[in-house]
């Protein structure tokens, strides 16, 4: 809370802009898709992200808001993009759930072509059978492309919740390897100890 505090503050004395915060963790998400029409209606929207893991839908117990709730605000909010829209940025463990989102949403948009039985102004069925054969390659490769990190594959299929945001690989900070998701005591000894050896 207290980075988006700092960034509404910002945003309130350098651009006059007044703010809305909506801690979804603590508030919950009752009706994503009335959430998403106030949050559009903004000149910005700032999703930030915090200790859970899109990887882990688990991380997310003890809040008011659960994984999937927070993805369906995600897809109506970027159903609602458009010229005329406000922009949207993503920090943190928050860009994970646009991709995500998006995998979500090319998901259940091939699955409603493929159900349609006809469409308008398409007498002969032809449109809807080419549009069928695209959205039947996309399932197809979605569902058999692997996700390779350093020769080593990390998710398989567009089902495979890692598929949009596997891990990042591990980095070094001092001497010490660490993974992304390292405990956050655990990366400010590393920069105390690299700052004592190279200060």
């Amino acid at each position: 809370m207290r980075a988006s505090k700092n960034i509404a503050y910002v945003l309130q004395q350098v651009a006059d802009a007044d703010t809305i915060l909506y801690p979804v963790w603590r508030s919950g998400i009752q009706h994503p898709e009335r959430l998403a029409n106030i949050l559009s209606a903004g000149i910005a929207t700032i999703v930030q992200g915090g200790n859970p893991s899109v990887h882990d839908a688990s991380s997310f117990d003890g809040g008011s808001a659960s994984l999937d709730d927070i993805l369906s605000l995600v897809d109506h909010l970027l159903m609602r993009r458009s010229t005329a829209a406000g922009r949207a940025f993503s920090s943190a463990s928050g860009t994970s759930w646009p991709r995500a989102s998006h995998v979500r949403l090319i998901q259940r948009a091939t699955a409603q072509v493929l159900d349609l039985p006809r469409l308008p102004m398409d007498p002969t069925g032809r449109a809807l059978s080419l549009l069928k054969r695209l959205c039947a390659q996309i399932v197809e490769v979605g569902e058999s492309m692997p996700v390779v990190k350093r020769g080593e594959v990390v998710a398989q299929g567009w089902h495979d919740p890692r598929f949009a945001v596997a891990r990042n690989e591990e980095f070094e900070i001092g001497t010490r390897r660490l993974l992304p998701h390292a405990p956050r005591a655990d990366r400010i000894t590393s920069r105390r100890a690299c700052s004592r050896r190279t200060g």
